[in-house]
C-alpha cells in the first residue's frame, strides 16, 4: 500500500472546498434545538477546521462572523452551563491556534 504524507493529504483536502462545506454543515446545528452532543461535535469541528484551514474558513468574512456568533450563543446559554464551558474551552483552543499561527484574529 502507498503511504500518503500528511501535508499532501491536508493540501488536497483544503483545495477541494471540503473545509467550507464542513463549516456550513456544522453551522446547521442550532444551539436552541439541537442535542448537546451534536452541538459539541459542531463546535469541535468548527474549532478544528479554523485552526487547520484558516485561509479557507476566512475566505468570506460573513462565515467568520457566523462562526464567532455561534460560539457566543453557546457561551450565553444559562440553562446549559456545560455548553457554556465547552464553548469557552473551544474558544481558548481557537485563540491558541490563532496565536501560534500569527493570525490577525488573535
Amino acid at each position: 500500500p502507498a503511504v500518503v504524507d500528511h501535508k499532501t493529504c491536508m493540501r488536497t483536502f483544503g483545495k477541494e472546498d471540503i473545509p467550507q462545506a464542513l463549516v456550513q454543515l456544522a453551522l446547521q446545528a442550532d444551539p436552541d434545538i439541537s442535542s448537546e452532543c451534536l452541538c459539541k461535535a459542531a463546535l469541535r469541528l468548527l474549532t478544528s477546521l479554523w485552526i487547520l484551514f484558516p485561509a479557507q474558513v476566512e475566505e468570506e468574512a460573513f462565515v467568520c462572523k457566523e462562526v464567532m456568533e455561534r460560539f457566543k450563543r453557546h457561551r450565553r446559554q444559562k440553562r446549559r452551563p456545560e455548553m457554556q464551558l465547552f464553548a469557552g474551552a473551544c474558544l481558548v483552543r481557537l485563540l491558541s491556534g490563532f496565536s501560534s499561527s500569527g493570525s490577525a484574529f488573535a
